[in-house]
């Protein structure tokens, strides 16, 4: 009888032990990616009588976990050849995204600023929502192709797109 009692305990000690090595196991880590990108793009000024405003911009990005990421953003655009209509924007946003090894997708929405003048209005400094819908194609583990839909929502929005080249951690 003493063997079969030694045996069951001696399972039952494995046992214990196995769940306890369970519990104490790490969680899986999260994926980390961030990019840095150069767009150059047109914009339309939301009907002030200039369209075709020439974008320069650059943006930091940040992804985290599987479905959040943020990003802060510059962007210098003017009338090419045109009568003085320029604005300078800044912000930053944060939303959801999707990636897989060869495609990320986002849209994300916050908080910016912007001045600058179009037309006869001067913009002084003022708040607005940036909106944003950005695509990328991965073309490498540090390099994509992306294209990006942009919005400023304020007394004077305007909208556009641009193209950028990014580089960073992508995959």
């Amino acid at each position: 009888m003493k063997k079969p009692c030694l045996a069951l305990l001696l399972m039952l000690f494995m046992a214990a032990g196995l769940g306890a090595q369970t519990l104490t196991q790490q969680p899986a880590k999260q994926p980390f990616y961030a990019w840095g990108g150069l767009q150059l793009g047109v914009f339309g000024s939301g009907g002030y009588g200039e369209d075709g405003l020439v974008v320069l911009g650059y943006n930091l990005s940040v992804q985290f976990g599987r479905k959040f990421y943020g990003s802060i953003h510059h962007l210098g655009g003017s009338a090419f050849l045109g009568d003085n209509d320029a604005i300078q924007e800044s912000g930053c946003t944060v939303g959801l995204c999707s990636r897989s090894k060869k495609v990320f997708v986002g849209a994300a929405i916050g908080l910016g600023w912007a001045s600058g003048w179009l037309g006869p209005s001067t913009i002084n400094k003022e708040i607005g929502l940036p909106l944003k819908l950005d695509g990328a194609l991965i073309i490498g583990r540090y390099l994509a192709l992306g294209l990006q839909l942009h919005a400023f929502l304020w007394r004077h929005p305007y909208s556009g797109m641009s193209l950028s080249i990014q580089l960073g951690k992508m995959r």
